[in-house]
């Protein structure tokens, strides 16, 4: 494969990189198709030439092709969260290693080596094999959340919460809270942050506030005022439908699980399920809430989601 060849799928590759990283459509795509071209046309090169080489010295012959090939098809796999977990990465770690080695140290014999090694590289794989460092580093360095917040134009609470059902939030709790940022710092620009954001929110300015409360949730993720606000910010002020509802549920549950026995929250999370058909879920939120605030406006709700028991609660 040449080198204008690597290049472009290179470029390609960056640019849907910075493309997914700003929140613009399209970048996975592109991730996807210039990987999978690369990965295909180096593995297609590199098996047609390690059937034709000769073995080089007294040692097994190959392709520099097939170790780059599987080298940033790992690398691929690791971006896409195919799988979960680093073990795609130390695998194109493994791959680079021989491949860096080799470079180094072997000996020059056509496009193949051998073992004791006997190695070339064109500049194009020398291009490659920098690239390819560069990426697998931090994925390698970095916790889950660091490296899904350098690569990735959400934060990762906000990735690890829709990943996970409603029922699934003690898996996402627990992933959140094993990786999350614990240093005085983190607290410090998470309450600055949060800060800005009911800012925002009083001046219904919903898409910044929604992003800063999102940061600041991502930095401290123990926040229990934070995750309800922006539960009412899903709910009330954005295009509604079931998706956004049912995250905005799971704000109200961990807003309650920080904080329980919060009569505005249990009210709203009873709001959410009626919207959503959950009526025993809503009927049960609408009864605690009205116990805990007989002020607040359940009446109607009550009558529709637990009829048989509307008369439990007074009519305000």
């Amino acid at each position: 494969m040449g080198i204008r060849g690597i290049i472009v799928h290179l470029l390609l590759f960056s640019s849907g990189l910075i493309l997914r990283k700003l929140g613009i459509p399209g970048g996975q795509v592109i991730i996807l198709l210039s990987g999978l071209s690369l990965f295909s046309r180096l593995f297609y090169t590199g098996i047609k030439k390690a059937i034709f080489l000769p073995v080089v010295g007294n040692g097994w012959t190959t392709a520099p092709e097939l170790l780059l090939s599987f080298a940033f098809f790992f690398l691929l796999l690791r971006h896409q969260y195919w799988f979960p977990g680093n073990a795609f990465a130390w695998l194109s770690l493994l791959c680079l290693l021989i491949s860096t080695c080799f470079l180094l140290f072997g000996r020059k014999a056509g496009n193949s080596f051998s073992f004791p090694p006997s190695y070339y590289f064109t500049r194009g794989y020398r291009i490659l094999l920098v690239f390819i460092w560069v990426l697998l580093i931090p994925s390698l360095v970095m916790s889950p959340r660091e490296f899904h917040n350098f690569f990735r134009a959400t934060t990762y609470e906000e990735y690890v919460r829709q990943s996970h059902d409603e029922d699934e939030s003690d898996i996402a709790d627990a992933l959140i809270e094993k990786y999350k940022c614990t240093s005085p710092a983190c607290m410090e620009k998470a309450d600055t942050l949060f800060k800005r954001a009911l800012e925002k929110d009083r001046n219904k300015e919903n898409e910044e506030a929604l992003r800063l409360y999102n940061l600041s949730i991502d930095l401290d993720p123990d926040n229990a005022e934070a995750y309800y606000r922006r539960g009412l910010i899903k709910f009330f002020r954005l295009d509604i439908n079931e998706s956004t509802a049912w995250s905005a549920v799971k704000d109200y549950s961990r807003s309650l699980k920080l904080r329980p026995g919060v009569a505005a929250v249990l009210y709203h999370r009873g709001v959410a399920f009626s919207y959503l058909g959950q009526k025993t879920r809503a009927c049960d939120d609408l009864h605690a809430a009205v116990v805990l605030d007989n002020t607040l406006p359940v009446s109607y709700l009550i009558k529709k989601n637990c009829p048989a028991e509307g008369t439990r609660v007074p009519v305000h």
